[in-house]
């Protein structure tokens, strides 16, 4: 058998030192070798002691999940880097070997994206895409992928913080011509451990980055009409009856101060907006927004 590549693998994490250790315990029971673990620790109020076999990297200032893994990503030695959220769980040992053929068979795909499901193995939560297959998908999400590093460093990694930072990340390898893979049948447990977050405070800020989104990517005649579909999911989203509730709560007032805050947040930022505006092709775009509403088989 020919000798594997280095792996590497990057968790951030902040002040969940219990889920934290459930991850890298299920870790240690992955049939892939040689791996190195790198977790950065994003300003916990109780820094992560140091861990047998763990690099651990300390931020003194928190910047998101994002930036954080952006650190585990320029620290990383391996060709191969999987993302993983701290309160996920892999149970199945054969994840990483298999995820890593995808990479090895298809030269050009930046990221392989997985399903997350429950403690019971079910689906849960948000997927790249609802495929029963595996699939060409428009985007991956960060509590379970695994990224070529040449793909992720060539695009110039995470530019937002937190939430729909991937969604970002993924325009932009799309456009550079790397594609992303979704196979529904590598999927890890997501715990969704909710210890300080806040479900409003996490609906504004997925509203103010997709704004932020468009504004770096899109055509500036495309800005306006995207804007004002995301504020009116917004306050969709902001009347549902929990963060996995499906039906609207009448007793629940649309979050509109919610708008104005992504708004301001969003105008306090437009000079690093201007700097930092590359518009993707329009190819690119209409390709994912195709992908978005009809994966491709692979």
């Amino acid at each position: 058998m020919a000798e594997r590549t280095l792996l590497s693998i990057v968790v951030p994490t902040k002040n969940r030192p219990q889920s934290l250790r459930r991850l890298l315990e299920s870790l240690q029971r992955q049939d892939y070798r040689p791996y190195e673990v790198i977790v950065v620790d994003d300003a916990s109020d109780a820094p992560v002691s140091s861990l047998n076999g763990v690099s651990v990297i300390r931020r003194e200032v928190s910047r998101g999940p994002g930036p954080a893994r952006n650190v585990g990503i320029a620290a990383a030695h391996g060709a191969f880097i999987a993302s993983f959220d701290d309160d996920c769980e892999i149970t199945d040992p054969s994840l990483l070997v298999r995820a890593v053929e995808f990479l090895e068979r298809y030269p050009r795909c930046g990221a392989v994206a997985f399903n997350q499901t429950d403690a019971h193995g079910c689906p849960s939560g948000d997927q790249a895409t609802g495929s029963t297959v595996p699939c060409y998908a428009p985007y991956f999400f960060s509590f379970g992928a695994l990224l070529r590093a040449e793909a992720i460093r060539q695009v110039g990694g995470f530019v937002l913080d937190y939430y729909y930072e991937e969604v970002e990340l993924s325009l932009r390898l799309w456009d550079a011509r790397w594609s992303i893979i979704h196979d529904p049948s590598l999927a890890v447990v997501h715990h969704h451990d909710w210890q300080g977050r806040d479900w409003t405070a996490l609906n504004r800020r997925i509203l103010r980055n997709s704004i932020l989104t468009a504004l770096l990517r899109y055509p500036v005649w495309l800005v306006p009409m995207v804007v004002s579909q995301y504020a009116r999911d917004h306050l969709q989203r902001s009347r549902l009856l929990n963060p996995h509730g499906v039906a609207p709560d009448r007793e629940t007032r649309a979050d509109w101060a919610g708008v104005v805050w992504a708004l301001g947040s969003v105008a306090q930022r437009l000079p690093h907006v201007l700097r930092n505006r590359r518009p993707i092709r329009w190819e690119t775009l209409q390709h994912w927004r195709r992908l978005r509403q009809r994966p491709t088989p692979l």
